[in-house]
């Protein structure tokens, strides 16, 4: 049949017509599945976006009733609330404390501030500050409604180093290693102890805190602020610590 249609040109011409018809029609087919999945792509983007929203949404009110209303492990859990605006889209949180290391020790990659396995801060696990010459460590040890060791013992090697101990008693500084926190009674959060580490050495110091005593060793770090945003079976969740140290 191919033959016969070569044979002359309204034969070619018709083959021609027939091949490009298949052709574009492909492509269209082609086009109009591409568009079906863009359409659902960007569909699919738009609700995780908007779960998405709720979760920073509960993480930013979060933070500021921690930051401006002095709020924390008193913050109430909440469950499924509404967004403003918005009746399809919830959103979830709850603060507890965390524990953890905010960092394993590693020779080859050092970091200021770090432990020796990724555990909870303990007398097992004691915490290592790495400051250089000029820098501070501020460490807040007043999370209310949080359990605290017993003490906390802070050493070092050196001279040049001042530890500025503050609490409701007042101000105390030490220059000479260990330090024990606080020096008699036990580590209350309630007294809002926070203390100043700076290095004055002009070298490079690294300082041991290690927890000690109590019915739990385990060190509070900072808050975990945990969030979770819902837009139909869209499900977006998001973990923020909110540390309890600062290094400048």
């Amino acid at each position: 049949m191919i033959k016969d249609l070569l044979k002359n040109n309204s034969g070619l011409t018709s083959l021609l017509s027939v091949t490009i018809l298949v052709a574009v029609t492909g492509l269209a087919l082609i086009i109009a599945n591409s568009n079906l999945v863009i359409l659902r792509v960007n569909k699919s983007i738009g609700g995780s976006e908007k779960a998405i929203y709720a979760a920073e949404t509960a993480a930013e009110i979060t933070i500021f009733q921690i930051e401006k209303e002095g709020k924390g492990l008193n913050l109430p859990k909440i469950t499924d609330k509404v967004m403003d605006g918005d009746t399809g889209v919830t959103w979830s949180r709850e603060v507890i404390v965390s524990y953890k290391t905010p960092g394993v020790c590693n020779a080859f990659v050092p970091k200021p501030i770090c432990s020796n396995n990724d555990d909870n801060i303990r007398s097992s696990n004691i915490l290592y500050v790495t400051l250089n010459g000029g820098q501070s460590f501020q460490f807040d040890l007043n999370i209310a409604g949080a359990d605290y060791p017993d003490r906390l013992q802070i050493s070092w090697t050196g001279s040049g180093t001042s530890v500025l101990v503050y609490s409701s008693a007042g101000q105390t500084e030490y220059t000479s290693s260990p330090v024990t926190i606080p020096a008699s009674g036990t580590l209350d959060p309630v007294l809002g102890y926070r203390i100043k580490i700076t290095n004055n050495s002009g070298n490079t110091v690294t300082y041991a805190l290690r927890p000690q005593g109590g019915a739990t060793t385990d060190l509070p770090m900072g808050l975990l602020i945990r969030t979770e945003g819902k837009y139909q079976s869209y499900i977006r969740k998001l973990e923020i610590v909110r540390p309890a140290w600062i290094i400048y």
